[in-house]
């Protein structure tokens, strides 16, 4: 009989801190069905003096050795976490990150080539260059991307102007500079994209409050630190490789049976794995039809 405080310092062990009030009934069940026959198993193995095979000693050692470098893992994670003061000094070290614009987007795509009907490059830039010089006069962006859509195969494909907020980073690198550069209400240049031109319109640009991206910068220091902290460790002590008994040193592949190694103790702890997962579908036996080319779709919003 396991009692539940045994089954709960189970739990304790294995489960995240993070993820133990998230644990469905189903998993809860799993987990006792295979603790139920994981000790039948134990008790079956000490019956016939298994424990004492120098194999299994090992592989013990090594499970135990695992453990270990597991909770040291968790606590270098727990240790890392930035307090209030580092959040409020990193927010104002660097204003930039916290810079947000709001954007309009014009998205005028390139025609497709084919046998039949070459693209005429000079023509449709010029077409281009006429809505960009129609959007930096002030006209409705809605409006021209309408227009930008009129001759394409498919009219009703023409993507919302609206972008909403983006820092940085979260544009093309090329383009970026430049359109935090806008002043309100300003318009980009015309940018030439493999898949079409876009022009861009400044609505708006504000400083994302400290409130708002707190636990975005704790996530990103408390990172930074765990990184710091598990290079120090594992610089303070370098693994040499005997050459005259190990060969050449060169990439291995990952060994069967050697899943319970701590090879990569140094990873941020994860969710447990799913009470059922689910076997992955079968290959499909149909051959595949070779795909028509299509217009390359707008930069995604």
């Amino acid at each position: 009989t396991i009692s539940k405080e045994q089954f709960e310092q189970l739990i304790n062990a294995v489960v995240p801190k993070a993820r133990r009030t998230e644990m469905p009934n189903n998993m809860k069940q799993n987990m006792a069905r295979q603790l139920g026959q994981l000790l039948v198993m134990v008790h079956a193995a000490e019956q016939r003096g298994l424990e004492k095979d120098p194999e299994v000693q090992q592989r013990l050692k090594i499970q135990r050795d695992s453990a270990l470098a597991q909770a040291l893992n968790v606590k270098l994670q727990e240790d890392a976490t930035p307090s209030d003061a580092e959040i409020d000094k990193y927010y104002k070290d660097n204003p930039s990150a916290f810079e947000e614009v709001t954007l309009q987007r014009l998205f005028i795509p390139k025609a497709v080539a084919s046998k039949d009907k070459p693209v005429d490059a000079t023509t449709e830039k010029a077409a281009a260059e006429k809505l960009h010089a129609r959007a930096v006069a002030g006209e409705d962006f809605d409006k021209l991307q309408k227009a930008a859509y009129v001759g394409n195969a498919n009219p009703q494909a023409a993507p919302n102007t609206q972008m909403g907020g983006r820092r940085r980073g979260g544009l093309p690198p090329d383009q970026e500079g430049a359109i935090f550069a806008l002043k309100q209400g300003g318009v980009s240049e015309l940018y030439d994209t493999p898949g079409g031109y876009t022009v861009y319109k400044l609505i708006g640009k504000r400083t994302v409050p400290l409130a708002e991206t707190k636990d975005e910068i704790s996530r990103k220091l408390q990172q930074q630190k765990f990184k710091d902290a598990m290079t120090a460790l594992t610089g303070s002590a370098p693994i040499t490789l005997n050459e005259a008994y190990f060969g050449k040193e060169e990439a291995m592949p990952v060994m069967p049976g050697m899943g319970s190694m701590p090879m990569n103790v140094h990873r941020m702890p994860e969710q447990p794995p799913s009470a059922a997962t689910p076997a992955p579908p079968a290959a499909s036996k149909k051959p595949v039809k070779p795909k028509t080319q299509t217009p390359p779709p707008p930069p995604p919003q």
